[in-house]
């Protein structure tokens, strides 16, 4: 989730930087108010639907003061006050904690304010910041008890520094306690390319087509011909948001969209393809662990919804993400509610970011008329009625949505049935 774009639980932070450019209650393009506090209103109603995760998007630290995405961060020590302070950071990560949510290992306590893990002051070019004795002490991980780390962009950073610095992440969180800390990507490429930056990286040449002896490979038993990078050097542990599976979606459902050496529609021989040509031994544990994240839609993308048709596609959308593919699916907030409502600006870069606590603007502004270039013929939809919605106006957190029923439904029987959560194989049964 988009913080912001979530729930206003406290208005009282909304212009936290005194200026005429954060909030604004008639438009959707600067900061919407949601916080923390909202996200901790919130949690029955996202437990309630089996969630066992949260993976904000952007960053906590300050921003501009309409940096709603999180994605400007201007100083790296500083918690943006739009959002929480960090007492009530704290607060909300031992509250969930506490339900079961996210994962179960606790960082050390930290005494006294944090300050003194901060090493001088030098200047950039964009601002002042304090500085972290680098390679040494990352107090976040303390700080906020953080779990993992989704590096954005993720093929803009130079692979062999993502091995060295996650290295080096690993061993700080195992000193904390965490044995598990997860560190994801942003790959956008074909899978080609994206297996160069999972795990300890493969290239093509570096597949192994036996499926059975793929999912047998541990850090001990392993080949290091098989990688380009040595042990221990593993980039990403996984794709997040997951484009391979994503394209194939849309090319599944709609027919036009796709990326070089990407792997098949047939999702049951994109499955034997991911296993066959990428790194899949988790580092923490030495065994076959594919924790990819699986998403029909995010943060980036247009919803489903918004065109004819939209919310069976992305039912079934859903089910491949949720009960067919081994991983992590993954769901943008308000999709359980089938949101519609688009707020792009540009026709080259469409998406919807509709909040999750009442406001009137997505309903003023929410017949949409500004396309989409990334289809070949953009569909008709209800993109073109949101304005005359009044739903779109209200607080949308309706338990009984069928579709967010449908999700719990999906959630339960991943509980319910290991195979559905942990089964390696799967085979097409007829073609």
């Amino acid at each position: 989730m988009m913080l912001d774009r979530f729930v206003n639980g406290d208005p009282t932070n909304d212009n936290a930087n005194g200026t005429a450019w954060e909030r604004d209650l008639t438009g959707t393009q600067l900061r919407h108010g949601g916080d923390i506090q909202g996200l901790v209103d919130t949690l029955d109603y996202l437990a309630g639907m089996g969630i066992k995760g949260i993976y904000l998007a952007g960053s906590p630290m300050i921003n501009f003061p309409w940096g709603s995405d999180g994605f400007s961060p201007l100083d790296l020590t500083l918690l943006d006050p739009h959002f929480a302070t960090i007492n009530v950071w704290r607060e909300v990560i031992e509250t969930m904690h506490a339900r079961g949510m996210w994962w179960d290992n606790y960082g050390q306590q930290v005494i006294g304010n944090g300050t003194e893990n901060f090493i001088g002051c030098r200047d950039s070019e964009s601002d002042q910041y304090g500085d972290v004795a680098a390679f040494d002490i990352y107090p976040e991980i303390q700080m906020l008890d953080i779990n993992g780390f989704r590096m954005d962009k993720g093929e803009e950073i130079t692979v062999d520094a993502q091995g060295e610095f996650a290295d080096y992440i690993r061993q700080c969180a195992v000193a904390l306690g965490k044995k598990d800390f997860f560190i994801p990507g942003e790959i956008v490429s074909g899978n080609a390319f994206g297996a160069v930056y999972l795990g300890r990286g493969k290239g093509p040449s570096m597949a192994v087509n036996d499926t059975t002896k793929a999912v047998q490979l541990t850090t001990n038993n392993v080949d290091d011909s098989l990688f380009i990078r040595a042990k221990g050097k593993n980039a990403f542990d996984a794709a997040c948001f997951h484009y391979s599976t994503y394209q194939s979606l849309m090319r599944f459902l709609d027919d036009n969209l796709g990326a070089t050496d990407e792997t098949p529609v047939d999702f049951i021989e994109a499955w034997n393809a991911f296993i066959q040509t990428r790194d899949m031994v988790n580092p923490n544990t030495g065994v076959f662990d594919p924790p990819h994240r699986y998403e029909c839609q995010n943060q980036d993308n247009f919803r489903w919804p918004t065109i004819d048709n939209g919310t069976q596609k992305q039912v079934l959308g859903n089910f491949i993400t949720t009960l067919l593919l081994l991983g992590i699916p993954l769901l943008q907030w308000g999709e359980e509610q089938a949101y519609y409502v688009l707020d792009n600006t540009t026709k080259s870069y469409v998406f919807g970011r509709q909040p999750m606590s009442s406001a009137t603007a997505w309903q003023d502004h929410g017949c949409y008329y500004v396309g989409n270039a990334k289809f070949a013929t953009w569909p008709d939809g209800t993109y073109k009625d949101g304005c005359k919605n009044d739903r779109n106006s209200l607080d949308p957190r309706d338990p009984s949505h069928p579709i967010r029923n449908l999700f719990t439904v999906m959630f339960e029987m991943r509980n319910r049935y290991p195979v559905l959560n942990n089964g390696f194989y799967v085979d097409s049964i007829t073609k």
